[in-house]
């Protein structure tokens, strides 16, 4: 590492933010699909299988990121070791700058501008799961066999294993519950007031004249924790009756 000149230190370190930039941008890209863009995922190949497979990217990503800011912050070191020997402060402000160049303002940028670029980086999301894979599959492997070991060891007093039909449906229901999130909260990000909101017609409140023991029945029924209070219409709310204030 002393051998390296200082021009090489600063490209490297220049190369391992812009990756880190990068990959934190398709990080946040993939995490913040709009609905639009799941619906357009259903006809493009690329989405599709990256929506099916989520925690292969995510992995891939993650796994990417991580390397070059381990490669960014071994740069930053050398040159502050380097070129600043007795600043002790050097690590805090690697790091420092390492997270908000290298991850949260691209990922900032990403989420001001998230519908446009959710399918342009879908190539880039592509090539990096493929990448990453492999990688990701290795190490899920060893993280099993130590598990099944770990499993194996607790389970010589029980007297037995689950059968492997068992174990194969699990998996599968676990691999759906994922998906099922993934679209989830896709959908609650992009989702508006006005579509969860309780229509005006429907609306439960009380009149403000109405005495209190004439109400306690239509509160216990209806189940509100906050109740709208009004004086003449419904429409001239003037305050909101706390359900805990009168049933405690």
């Amino acid at each position: 590492m002393d051998t390296l000149p200082l021009v090489v230190r600063g490209g490297i370190l220049l190369f391992s933010l812009s990756c880190s930039a990068l990959f934190s941008a398709l990080e946040a890209s993939f995490l913040t699909l709009c609905h639009a863009s799941f619906e357009m995922g259903r006809k493009d190949e690329r989405l599709r299988t990256l929506l099916h497979e989520p925690e292969n990217t995510l992995a891939a990503v993650l796994l990417f990121m991580r390397a070059s800011q381990a490669s960014a912050l071994v740069m930053f070191m050398s040159l502050f070791h380097l070129l600043l020997p007795h600043f002790y402060w050097f690590a805090p402000v690697a790091v420092l700058c390492i997270l908000g160049g290298g991850e949260y303002l691209p990922k900032l940028f990403v989420l001001r501008y998230k519908e446009d670029l959710a399918l342009p980086l879908a190539p880039l999301l592509d090539c990096l799961t493929a990448l990453g894979t492999p990688v990701y599959r290795w190490w899920s492997r060893v993280l099993q066999v130590i598990l099944a070991y770990g499993a194996a060891a607790g389970e010589e007093g029980r007297g037995g294993r689950e059968p492997p039909r068992l174990q194969a449906e699990r998996k599968r229901l676990s691999q759906i519950r994922r998906e099922e999130m993934l679209y989830n909260v896709l959908e609650f990000v992009h989702t508006r007031v006005g579509e969860v909101m309780t229509p005006r017609t429907e609306i439960f409140a009380l009149a403000a004249e109405e005495p209190v023991v004439e109400v306690l029945p239509q509160i216990r029924e209806h189940i509100f924790s906050r109740i709208p209070v009004y004086e003449g219409a419904i429409d001239h709310i003037i305050g909101v009756l706390y359900a805990k204030d009168l049933l405690a």
